[in-house]
């Protein structure tokens, strides 16, 4: 079928199946397009770098990181009008066959590749066994197990198959159950046992036309091959995620887990993952609260403790006033301040008294006497007198002379400065600031019971803050005495604020507390609880969770690269391809086959059942008839058989090379006419591929070879298989004695006759008589041929399937009486020895003389009859 164009110019089908492709292929993933364009330029060859390529094409298209890779779609520009691209391979021989049934080890099988080869073997020479090693490694509908030689211990079952592809030729080691090469594929075997599978069963169809085979070959073997990587892949994208179905106490938690998919929203992700802090304290809260037996006695309990609490507060509180820095700096403040005035003092007695005769001069109890002169002076002594200007000194009454009164003066001005003053006011603020100090307790016994309900670290950090408060304490003494205030060691860090922070914590279990003892309030309680503990499992696995949200992805975009590797598109395209190039093709294919061999009478027909994976099915129908009657009801045993070879033949038509095909016994229950039709299919399918025919009639090898001779085509290869004793398949160049002419038969039996000379020239008795014993049914086939040939001028020629009346001519006039006599002698001699020895009777046995003189005599016979024909010839027209 051929499509047009606008022009009205035919299409080739080949160009308009390939159009339909590229049309098709536009709407496919790009690694498809890409596909069919590598299928095509590299002649349906798919390397693995290749289909490497396509994969990363194939992921990169759906977003899962690979390889960058250019893809290259299918064009027109990539049609290729050349259908039988594939070089046709041809059988050259099979060797070194062990085990197989009894065919003997040191066979050997040679076939030309090219032409008619023509096996021709008696019942149980080896052609099927030959046949069945070739089933096992080409293509071949019905294969057969081999079986070994059931006589013998069995063996490894093994051959060497010798075959060609275009010029080259290959060995094949065969041994049954290993892989066979796919070259041999193209080789195609028909045999008796494939006549039910082609006429009775559903099978696939060999022919795919080019372009078509390329979706095939998309579908079966690049999907299949993609699908396996893509599919590795995936499976290595191990969950990192831990099972947490059995940690999570929230239902809802464990529901959002479970349900995690690549379609899960990140805010959702960061809802359930969240987990602060205060999520933190208040889980601890909760999980104290829910442990509670009596709500009502822990809030007591809380109560007093944050009592107790804020009153180590004040404890610690209370040190640090006079031990901290700001402490230590008052007293240091203090001390200075008596010290710088105490300095001053000590500087102005020195210049109010002098170097004074008196030890004690300036003291206090000096200043007591003073004062108590100076009341004496103003009060009785002189009441009018400024003090100290007396004529007399108020306690030794003696006369005060101008340098008395001076000195006197002096005094007097330093006892009314206040400088006196100042210091005892500096002494008076150190010395209570010091007696408070020492009055600070840094004895903890009575917080203990507290700091032993408290975490470790308080009491520890309690400890230490005591320890450096009493390490002051004992140095401050010399610190002041000596003023060595830099070496004095500091404060440790207070707890204080640590212990007050325990309040609020306090505060909001007695709420949570309050807050239990309501009725429905530990039931909300205790779901909360069980969420933030959810939520707290889940932030601690929050990258894992990210990760597997990650990983579901990248498998739902595996699973959907996976999914354009799914063949049922590429198939339905083949299938509708097939149903319009395919199966008319294959109809009419078949149709022109049973017509050669039937002739008009053609009642069978092929139909398409259906389409799968790419490959189109067909079964054959009784055309115009019953579905549901099976052509096996009503053809013949020989009508059976010669439906299947047109099958056969209709698929081997449309194959696209010329390889090898292989008959064994084709012609069996099929009468002469359909054995003689079926001879020139043989002879026409020769001229284009090698065709092996194994055959056991004679009469079709005769009308193979007439057929071949008469056309003037290249003349069959012919071989004869034999046995010798239980051993079979041995092998023998040239066509049987029964369809070989006169001289060829003499060949035969001078070569035999020389044979058995040398024999008997070694004292190899027993070989010369075997010879000879062979060579007598010889001498009477030649015998025969001799009247065949010679006597009717090759007129009537057993096998051959006409009778020839234009080589009736004159000679039949010069037949004499002696020329019958020696006709008759012979066969009456060389027919006793096969056929009319009686068990009982001793077998006669003719000796190679006698033979190699009656040859001698026949061929002088010949020679004198033609000789005799010629001369008297009369013509007849």
């Amino acid at each position: 079928m051929a499509d047009t164009n606008n022009g009205n110019t035919p299409i080739p089908p080949q160009h308009a199946l390939l159009t339909e492709i590229l049309d098709w292929s536009q709407n496919r993933p790009n690694w498809i397009r890409d596909a069919i364009r590598i299928l095509i330029t590299q002649s349906g060859v798919i390397t693995e770098a290749d289909v490497l390529r396509l994969v990363s094409i194939c992921k990169a298209e759906l977003g899962i990181p690979s390889e960058p890779t250019q893809p290259h779609f299918f064009t027109e520009e990539h049609f290729i009008t050349q259908q039988n691209t594939k070089e046709p391979i041809s059988l050259l021989g099979v060797s070194d066959i062990q085990g197989v049934n009894a065919l003997a080890k040191n066979t050997k099988l040679e076939l030309n590749p090219t032409g008619i080869n023509l096996i021709y073997g008696d019942n149980g020479a080896g052609k099927t066994s030959y046949t069945r090693i070739l089933k096992e490694n080409c293509r071949c509908a019905a294969p057969s197990k081999i079986q070994p030689n059931v006589y013998e211990p069995p063996t490894q079952k093994q051959a060497k198959i010798t075959y060609a592809v275009g010029e080259n030729s290959y060995e094949h080691s065969w041994t049954e159950g290993k892989h066979c090469t796919p070259d041999l594929n193209g080789i195609k075997i028909f045999d008796s046992k494939c006549a039910d599978i082609y006429v009775s069963k559903e099978r696939e169809t060999s022919f795919t036309p080019y372009g078509l085979s390329i979706l095939s070959n998309l579908a079966d073997n690049v999907c299949s091959q993609l699908k396996m990587i893509l599919n590795k892949e995936k499976e290595s994208l191990t969950r990192k995620l831990p099972d947490l179905t059995n940690l999570l106490p929230d239902q809802q938690a464990r529901t959002w887990t479970t349900s995690l998919s690549a379609r899960t929203k990140q805010v959702d992700i960061n809802t359930w993952t969240q987990f602060q802090p205060e999520h933190e304290a208040e889980l601890n809260q909760l999980a104290t609260v829910l442990r509670v037996q009596d709500p009502q006695q822990r809030i007591t309990a809380l109560e007093s403790q944050k009592l107790r609490i804020t009153q180590l507060s004040q404890f610690i509180s209370t040190i640090e006033d006079y031990f901290s820095v700001q402490g230590i700096d008052a007293l240091k403040f203090f001390a200075n301040d008596h010290s710088q005035k105490k300095q001053a003092a000590n500087i102005a007695v020195k210049n109010a008294f002098g170097e004074t005769p008196v030890k004690g001069t300036g003291t206090e109890e000096w200043r007591h006497l003073w004062e108590s002169a100076r009341q004496f002076v103003q009060t009785i002594a002189y009441p009018r007198t400024q003090f100290p200007n007396t004529k007399r000194c108020p306690l030794c009454q003696q006369e005060l002379g101008a340098n008395a009164l001076n000195l006197m003066n002096s005094f007097e001005e330093y006892v009314k400065s206040d400088i006196e003053t100042k210091v005892q006011t500096a002494h008076t603020a150190l010395s209570n600031y010091w007696t408070k100090l020492q009055q600070v307790s840094l004895d903890t016994t009575p917080h203990i019971p507290l700091l032993n309900e408290l975490e470790p670290i308080i009491p520890a950090s309690v400890t230490t803050f005591i320890q450096s408060a009493n390490a002051i304490k004992n140095m401050l003494a010399d610190t002041i005495r000596q003023n060595t205030w830099s070496q004095l060691t500091t404060l440790a860090e207070s707890p204080r604020q640590t212990i007050l922070n325990l309040i609020p914590y306090i505060d909001s279990e007695i709420a949570f507390l309050q807050k239990s003892i309501i009725p429905g309030e530990k039931i909300a309680q205790v779901n909360r609880y069980n969420l933030l503990s959810s939520c707290k499992i889940l932030h601690s696995n929050t990258e894992a969770i990210n990760l597997e949200i990650t990983r579901l992805q990248n498998i739902a975009k595996y699973d959907a690269a996976i999914a354009t590797c799914n063949p049922v598109t590429i198939s339905r395209k083949s299938g509708a391809l097939a149903e319009k190039y395919v199966t008319p093709e294959l109809q009419t294919a078949f149709k022109n086959r049973l017509k050669q061999l039937f002739g008009e009478r053609c009642f069978v027909e092929l139909q398409k059942t259906r389409t799968s994976a790419g490959t189109t099915y067909f079964t054959l129908r009784l055309a115009n008839a019953d579905p549901k009657v099976q052509i096996a009801d009503i053809a013949s045993e020989g009508e059976f058989r010669a439906i299947a070879l047109a099958a056969f033949l209709a698929e081997v038509d449309l194959t696209q090379n010329s390889s090898g095909i292989v008959f064994d016994d084709p012609v069996s229950s099929l009468d002469h006419r359909f054995r003689e039709r079926f001879a020139h299919i043989v002879r026409d399918l020769g001229k284009h591929r090698q065709t092996v025919v194994f055959t056991h009639d004679l009469f079709f090898l005769s009308c193979i070879l007439y057929h071949a001779n008469r056309n003037s085509e290249a003349a069959p290869h012919c071989i004869e298989l034999i046995s010798m004793g239980n051993k079979h398949g041995y092998t023998k160049n040239g066509a049987p004695m029964e369809v070989k002419n006169f001289k060829a038969r003499r060949k035969d039996i001078l070569s035999e006759i020389d044979f058995a000379k040398q024999c008997l020239g070694s004292d190899d008795i027993e070989g010369c008589m075997r010879v000879a014993g062979n060579l007598a049914p010889q001498m009477r086939k030649i015998t025969e041929r001799a009247v065949e040939e010679i006597l009717f001028n090759g007129a009537v020629i057993r096998y051959d399937p006409a009778i020839h009346t234009t080589k009736l001519d004159s000679r039949l006039l010069v037949i004499k009486a002696k020329d019958i006599k020696l006709i008759v002698g012979l066969m009456d001699k060389y027919s006793l020895y096969p056929h009319d020895q009686a068990p009982d009777r001793k077998p006669v046995q003719i000796d190679i003389a006698t033979i190699e003189k009656d040859m001698n005599a026949l061929q002088t016979w010949v020679t004198e009859y033609q000789k005799r024909a010629k001369d008297q010839a009369i013509d007849f027209l």
